[in-house]
């Protein structure tokens, strides 16, 4: 047909049986109709073609005929009279503008993609830094772990071994004791666990002392540090501790850990010192150094009480013939002797001290008066004329007495012992005073 009007003319008044446009439509219907072997697939917008078919119904035997003609074709007769008659045409017109648009969109993704990539990367640095870092925290936190458990360890043997008794108090009672402390009190772990860790171990005069040290510890204030404490053993005996502590925190809750150390022997060493400092080796009885300490405390007393004070001096007549007759171990029996007589003559708050050979002094604080002085001298006098009875020997001697009171003979020590020496050797001379 010279057009498709004129085609769709031919249909609609039923001289043709249909029109076919485009060359997909047309392939498709010559080859569901068998006309063609055609393998046509899509159609490409912007392709024309100026193939019409038209037949008239009116006319079967050229329809037949046409039929018959086409049957008749090869495969390759037929691709050739397609490609002949079926042609197409294809305006080849650039759109410069789409593409532009179409490259630049090409080369955003591209940038776009870049970009990603390279933030991909850098996630993939970053966590593998990340996964490095987790890695080496990981075994950093194992090894301290490790380090831990083996400083634990340590410390755990450490604690155990020890010499010295280490004690954790909390809420008063025994939280934790280590075996040096168990053997130091005579426990057992079981018998002091959750034991008063004051009343039950701690002598009553030391208590207080105690109890404010680990007081002022919990609170944060300044403590008493190895300080000594006189702690009770389970049989009853006395033990001499020095203790220290430092405020801890025990399974969430305030406590002091408490070193405790054992000074019973040093304590009984020191006071074996201090008792050979102030006493007589002979006799045991005070010497001078410790009379005239008590003497002084005693003064002050009498002072801030008004009371009096005595003195007795007292020197032995006839020692020195003995002691020459019979030598020192004899001489020595004698005075040892004469002490133990003048110890059992006196208060327990007098005191009888040797001060020489054959001196030896008597303190009487609080004395009612002078009259109570000459009855104890009397009566210290009565005591060791008695014969002495040395291994087989009876030996006897006497004593002269000096008696000095304050405030009446002095106020001072020196001044006192002054006084009480010259009435000693008055009484010597004629047993006039005293």
């Amino acid at each position: 047909m010279a057009s498709e009007a004129d085609a769709l003319g031919m249909v609609e008044a039923r001289e043709a049986d249909l029109t076919l446009r485009a060359l997909t439509i047309a392939a498709h219907t010559i080859k569901s109709e068998g006309w063609f072997n055609l393998k046509i697939a899509g159609e490409l917008p912007g392709y024309g073609n100026r193939l019409r078919i038209g037949l008239v119904g009116r006319q079967p035997e050229m329809l037949s005929r046409l039929d018959d003609a086409i049957d008749t074709l090869k495969e390759e007769e037929v691709d050739a009279i397609v490609n002949r008659h079926v042609s197409i045409e294809a305006p080849m017109r650039i759109n410069y503008r789409l593409t532009v648009q179409v490259a630049a969109g090409l080369l955003a993704l591209l940038v776009v993609a870049y970009l990603w990539i390279r933030h991909l990367r850098a996630l993939n640095r970053r966590l593998a830094e990340l996964s490095a870092r987790l890695h080496e925290d990981i075994e950093a936190r194992e090894r301290v772990e490790e380090a831990l458990k083996e400083s634990e360890e340590h410390y755990r043997l450490l604690v155990e071994m020890a010499q010295e008794g280490i004690v954790v108090v909390q809420n008063r009672r025994l939280a934790y004791c280590n075996p040096a402390f168990c053997q130091l009190v005579g426990y057992s772990p079981a018998e002091l666990a959750g034991m008063d860790a004051f009343t039950a171990l701690i002598l009553a005069e030391d208590l207080g002392r105690a109890e404010t040290n680990h007081a002022r510890r919990l609170s944060g204030v300044d403590a008493e540090q190895r300080y000594p404490l006189r702690l009770l053993h389970k049989s009853g005996r006395l033990l001499w501790a020095e203790t220290s502590g430092v405020p801890i925190v025990w399974h969430g809750e305030p406590a002091t850990l408490n070193i405790v150390n054992d000074i019973t022997a040093r304590k009984a060493a020191e006071e074996k010192v201090q008792h050979l400092a102030e006493h007589d080796v002979l006799t045991g009885l005070p010497n001078r150094a410790l009379l005239l300490d008590r003497l002084e405390r005693a003064l002050a007393a009498a002072r801030r009480e008004g009371g009096l004070v005595a003195l007795l001096f007292i020197d032995l007549d006839g020692f020195k013939p003995v002691n020459d007759r019979h030598g020192h171990d004899v001489g020595d029996a004698l005075l040892q002797g004469v002490a133990a007589r003048l110890r059992e003559g006196l208060r327990e708050a007098d005191t009888a001290a040797r001060v020489g050979g054959d001196e030896f002094v008597v303190l009487l604080p609080g004395v009612a008066s002078v009259e109570a002085a000459q009855q104890v001298a009397a009566k210290l006098r009565a005591s060791i004329d008695r014969p002495f009875m040395i291994g087989q020997r009876r030996l006897a001697i006497s004593a002269s007495i000096g008696i000095a009171l304050s405030p009446r003979d002095g106020d001072h020590p020196a001044e006192l012992m002054r006084s009480a020496d010259k009435a000693m050797y008055e009484a010597k001379r004629g047993r006039g005073r005293g």
